[in-house]
């Protein structure tokens, strides 16, 4: 190695220094030796004493130091560098993840942490970036690497140092904390809770914005003390929410209670509040921290559900509603206060919970229907019954029998809802006697009317055969006629199990035999009729009848001249509220010009009478092929 040539006068200080050791004695010259040993050995021992101080302080602080000399590529690197990537100086991957800025850094993060190092290259500026690296046990690592670039004087890059920190522990802290805000966060918009944050000292009230949404004002509108909230608060409930508040400071009560709002639209909500109290070492209240939540949906919840409780708690205590329940050995489960009464009433005992039902009834005869009904509702049946009993005193009740479920639906008991109903009992018979008492005498009526037209018919007879003059006697048969018609209109009341209707059918096929008889048809013309399930009530068949007698005098007479043969039909049928009667004969008909609204004939005129002025209803008459008269009216019901 060539040695250079420093010129004295450039070191005065050690020219003097070495001049001075040229004149030491030899003994003076071990002595200065051995001391120079001695203070190299103790900086030595100093420097690895700072050396391991530094290797635990990186271990503690999780940061390693490295340093790379940017002309030869060479890096020097501590321990916990070493510790944090999982890699070896001896390792042959080590040269290559540290020459090749990234080998081990994760291929999600390498780019962006390979450009922050070129450009503060390029800048010559310091950097810092934060990345993931897959340890060399496969394990992935959140570090930040922080470096600064050193030049020489003329500001040629010589060299990088910088450190590099492991922060998993931090990351996985921060994911934790993360989670646990995003659950608290739900668990308060579930629960509709708002957090508030109060600064006693300074009287500085935080909220979130849920309190916010839950007072209903904007965060702008809010001065963020504690007078303000309280201003919010119900005029009813503000002393008492402000006591609670105090007490709480002073550590003589908990902060628990509820109150209401008063929104800026004047609506209300009730407000749950709760609320821990933060003491400094002396004790004194420094602050709190607390939750509002809304519960007005629950307030009114329950204020429908104590409605319903004073009704259902009124309707179990009525005098007029018994209700019991049983186990399947028939021991009592429940009864209320008119069972009770009952027991006493009807049978004379006084019972209690866990007693046997049967044997509290005294009388044999209910004692085993009870059991029947009781077994019915055991068995799962749902069941009504309206039965009498009582051994000091006989009464009606109308029992609904359940069976009673448990949560996997096996039946292990009963339940019976019944109800006094005596006197309704007797009021539906004597409904029933006096029911029969006016159908007794409603058919002793028609059976007297029935019998007073015959008189009156038989009398026409008499009279019909005592004179000769053929249109006296045609005018008399057709009165007779018409007596008859509504003589067995009242037969048949009489001799129907409905006294109020009549069944039209039955009635028309007799009112037809009746008339054709007494014009000796002798089977040549033919009478058809259509009327069946229709029953009219007395006041309109009775009008009806006479109209069909008419009508077929009418035709027997004028309709099938020199003994023609023909057909009658008579339809009679029901559309919704309105029954319509459709008379037609096949004879010779009307003369078209023929006008029923001036018609000279008795007959025609009693047909238009009754249709249009006791039925109240149309006529219509037509002359094609035979005769056809319409008429509908409305049913009465």
């Amino acid at each position: 190695m060539k040695k250079e040539n420093i010129p004295p006068s450039d070191f005065p200080d050690l020219r003097k220094e070495a001049e001075e050791l040229s004149a030491l004695s030899k003994e003076e010259t071990v002595r200065l030796v051995y001391d120079l040993r001695v203070q190299n050995d103790e900086l030595r021992k100093a420097q690895l004493e700072s050396q391991s101080l530094l290797q635990k302080a990186e271990q503690i602080a999780h940061v390693g130091t490295w340093k790379l000399n940017y002309t030869t590529g060479e890096i020097q690197c501590s321990d916990e560098s070493y510790r944090i990537t999982g890699f070896h100086p001896t390792d042959d991957q080590n040269s290559a993840f540290f020459k090749d800025a990234g080998e081990a850094i994760h291929p999600d993060d390498r780019e962006r942490a390979t450009n922050a190092v070129e450009t503060a290259i390029a800048e010559k500026k310091p950097y810092q970036v934060e990345c993931r690296i897959v340890h060399s046990d496969g394990s992935i690592r959140h570090t930040i690497t922080k470096g600064e670039v050193v030049c020489d004087d003329s500001g040629e890059l010589i060299e990088v140092v910088g450190i590099i920190q492991d922060i998993t522990e931090r990351k996985q802290v921060e994911k934790e904390l993360y989670l646990m805000h995003e659950r608290l966060k739900l668990a308060t918009q579930s629960a509709r809770l708002g957090i508030w944050d109060w600064d006693i000292e300074n009287d500085n009230l935080s909220w979130d914005d849920k309190l916010f949404e839950l007072y209903g004002i904007e965060s702008s509108d809010f001065t963020n003390v504690y007078q303000a909230w309280l201003n919010g608060v119900h005029p009813e409930d503000r002393s008492r929410c402000d006591e609670a508040m105090q007490l709480a400071i002073k550590g003589e009560k908990d902060y628990d209670l509820e109150f209401r709002i008063l929104l800026p639209d004047k609506n209300v909500r009730h407000v749950q509040a709760m609320g821990i109290v933060i003491r400094d070492k002396s004790g004194q209240a420094i602050r709190m921290i607390g939750v509002n939540q809304n519960i007005t949906e629950r307030k009114q919840a329950i204020q429908q559900t104590n409605k319903l409780n004073a009704l259902l708690k009124s309707s179990v205590e009525s005098p007029n509603l018994i209700i019991l329940s049983i186990d399947k050995q028939y021991r009592y489960l429940y009864f209320n206060k008119a069972h009770i009464n009952v027991m006493v009433s009807a049978y004379g005992e006084n019972i209690d919970i866990g007693m046997n039902l049967l044997n509290c009834i005294s009388d044999e005869k209910d004692r085993k229907q009870s059991k029947i009904n009781y077994d019915r509702a055991l068995a799962g049946e749902k069941h009504v019954t309206v039965e009498e009993y009582g051994d000091l005193k006989r009464l009606y009740y109308e029992t609904r029998y359940n069976p009673i479920l448990d949560e996997n639906n096996e039946i292990i008991g009963a339940t019976a809802f019944s109800e006094n109903v005596t006197n309704r009992i007797q009021a539906e018979k004597q409904i029933k006697a006096s029911l029969v008492e006016k159908e007794t005498l409603l058919q002793e009526i028609h059976h007297r009317v029935k019998n007073n037209m015959s008189v009156v018919s038989s009398l026409l007879g008499l009279q019909i055969s005592s004179i000769n003059d053929e249109k006296a006697k045609e005018a008399l048969k057709d009165s007779q006629n018409r007596v008859q018609t509504m003589s067995m209109i009242h037969e048949s009341l009489y001799r129907s199990d409905n006294l109020a209707s009549i069944d039209m059918q039955t009635y028309f096929t007799n009112l037809g035999k009746s008339i054709f008889q007494g014009y000796n048809v002798n089977g040549k013309v033919i009478l058809k009729i259509d009327a069946e399930y229709i029953f009219i009530g007395a006041k309109q068949s009775s009008p009806l009848g006479l109209i069909v007698n008419e009508m077929l005098s009418n035709s027997l007479k004028h309709a099938f001249p020199d003994n023609q043969q023909g057909e009658i039909n008579i339809n009679l049928q029901k559309m919704d509220d309105q029954i319509e009667l459709i008379y037609s004969d096949d004879g010779i008909g009307i003369a078209e010009d023929f006008d029923i609204q001036n018609a000279d004939s008795l007959g025609l005129k009693l047909i238009k009478l009754l249709a249009e002025g006791q039925l109240d209803g149309s006529l219509d008459m037509e002359s094609k092929n035979g005769t056809k008269f319409t008429i509908t009216f409305n049913l009465e019901v």
